[in-house]
């Protein structure tokens, strides 16, 4: 199993590498979302071209680390991310030494041009979306910049296992009560209710997912309103619309069934999704 900073590494290049151009503004709204295979597990991020901090605060927010509604700007990132709890910042001379799927940042203040890329190797090479008279998006060796903070992926998470965020398993084969719903949690809700177990919530409704931060791997969206064989299952247990497309009702009538607050939105972590998760655990869904 890949560990977050490996998934972070693979994204991130994935992302560099596969003919987008460089947009100032680019990849920060979590809107017109494509999806993208880590390691075998769908995960979801913007569309189109992106520009530096757009594209490496994608791939965290693809993650479930990152908050998918805020803005990470070079200026500001260093503060926002490290509030998280999952990153660690170092001055640039600093003895840490930096480590794939850290961030190597110069921050937009006054005249300095900011600028941030993702480190993918122990050689430093990095990962980064730069305008095409840099070199454009792409990877390449580590190169002499005025670069002045690394942003550590803390081992609190880096060294964690992903088996794509949402309650991944255990090693008690239960799923982590994380309060985001992605491909583990998904699992076991396909194998209480007897469906399919691919870990797929299929035929959903783009705007639905991006407008809640707890659905995180596996959602799949298209336009065929064929919905989902499971969320079938879980609408007829909630008493609403059974239309196989998971939808605002559905998240009102799942709070309520939860005992939590009940505004139709699945915030990231959520206190709902972390209910669900413990009584799928326990067995009383």
């Amino acid at each position: 199993m890949a560990t977050y900073r490996e998934a972070a590494v693979n994204l991130m290049t994935q992302l560099a590498t596969e003919g987008r151009s460089y947009s100032l503004g680019g990849g920060h709204e979590w809107e017109n979302l494509v999806e993208r295979s880590v390691f075998g597990v769908s995960v979801y991020v913007p569309g189109g071209d992106m520009d530096c901090s757009g594209s490496v605060s994608a791939v965290y927010k693809a993650l479930g680390l990152l908050d998918k509604y805020t803005i990470y700007q070079t200026s500001d990132m260093a503060d926002l991310m490290v509030s998280t709890g999952y990153f660690t910042e170092h001055p640039w001379d600093d003895p840490y030494v930096m480590r794939p799927g850290d961030l190597m940042l110069r921050p937009a203040v006054g005249d300095a041009i900011g600028h941030v890329a993702m480190c993918i190797a122990s050689d430093f090479s990095l990962a980064e979306f730069t305008t095409a008279g840099a070199g454009g998006p792409g990877v390449r060796p580590f190169y002499d910049f005025p670069w002045t903070i690394c942003l550590e992926l803390s081992d609190s998470i880096g060294n964690k296992t992903w088996s794509g965020t949402g309650g991944g398993t255990t090693t008690g084969g239960q799923i982590g009560v994380d309060g985001y719903w992605g491909t583990a949690t998904t699992s076991a809700l396909q194998r209480h209710y007897g469906t399919t177990v691919d870990g797929i919530v299929s035929h959903q409704w783009a705007p639905n997912v991006s407008a809640n931060p707890a659905l995180t791997s596996g959602w799949q969206c298209d336009e065929t309103a064929a919905g989902s064989p499971m969320i079938r299952e879980l609408q007829k247990d909630l008493g609403t619309d059974v239309d196989g497309i998971f939808g605002g009702a559905d998240i009102y009538a799942l709070q309520r069934r939860c005992g939590t607050v009940a505004d139709g939105v699945l915030w990231g972590p959520s206190p709902c999704v972390k209910e669900m998760q413990r009584r799928l655990n326990a067995g009383t869904w």
